[in-house]
């Protein structure tokens, strides 16, 4: 855990602490902040609070009080729910705003952790409870150098397949050639290892009014000459990365038309542009 990090993100926020919850591993953003091992067993409820100032403390349960044990701070333990609130009521002063896992309205569903009967609890000892995104992202969301230019280089190697699978289909609408999403998906992923991309991905091309994405199999699609949606799902990587960083790509439809540019007085003129 960085706590000097948290304690410096907590104090450029404004908030006078970060109240992480937890019951049977439903808050994996907590895990992630706090460095928590998630194969250890935890069936029963967990808090820990970061000042913005001071010293941690963890409210644990006496039936689990080894969890928790590799962080900083004070220990608090529980035997009764009665004792487990007390213990919060005694680490939260009235009129401050905290930080816990919860999103306003669920606009982010990922970050909606805490159930709102403890958010009922916390908010009765009269603070102001508030959503951790802003400084959460600081600590799962940020990508290190490394993986910026991993990313970036695998985006360079996708787009280059991506160019020669979709010259290749359109070469085989211009020539009238069935095509399926299957043999297209086949294809793609040839051309993603030639590159030296690891990809699991889903590939669909169905009429441009109807994108979806979903598991390709064998089958004929839309005559030549229709506009289609290729649509790309996938989670590729160098072959050599450590960490797969998920990219998802949809493109403009794939015509059949004679010319490579836009013409507009052919709408199936048009050659795939990435959005």
């Amino acid at each position: 855990m960085q706590l000097e990090r948290i304690q410096q993100a907590l104090s450029d926020e404004g908030l006078a602490g970060w109240l992480f919850y937890d019951f049977r591993q439903s808050n994996p953003i907590a895990y992630q902040v706090l460095g928590l091992p998630t194969e250890d067993m935890y069936t029963r409820r967990w808090f820990y609070f970061i000042p913005a100032h001071g010293t941690p403390s963890a409210i644990i349960s006496a039936v689990e009080s080894h969890v928790l044990r590799s962080l900083p701070g004070e220990r608090r333990i529980f035997r009764t729910w009665q004792e487990m609130q007390d213990h919060l009521k005694e680490l939260l002063r009235p009129g401050t705003r905290i930080a816990m896992e919860y999103s306003p309205r669920n606009a982010i569903p990922y970050m909606s952790r805490v159930d709102g009967g403890t958010l009922e609890l916390v908010r009765s000892y009269g603070v102001d409870v508030v959503s951790s995104a802003n400084i959460a992202q600081r600590f799962v969301a940020q990508l290190s150098d490394e993986q910026v230019e991993m990313h970036r280089e695998a985006g360079r190697r996708i787009i280059a397949a991506k160019d020669s699978l979709f010259a290749e289909l359109s070469s085989k609408l211009r020539a009238g050639e069935p095509l399926d999403e299957y043999r297209a998906q086949q294809r793609f992923l040839e051309l993603l290892e030639q590159a030296g991309v690891v990809a699991s991905l889903l590939l669909s091309i169905v009429p441009f009014s109807a994108g979806t994405s979903s598991c390709s199999t064998s089958g004929p699609i839309c005559p030549a000459r229709e506009q289609y949606m290729p649509t790309i799902h996938g989670w590729p990587l160098p072959e050599h990365g450590q960490r797969s960083l998920p990219v998802k790509a949809r493109f403009l439809p794939l015509c059949a038309g004679q010319e490579t540019r836009p013409s507009p007085s052919c709408a199936s003129d048009c050659m795939p542009v990435r959005r």
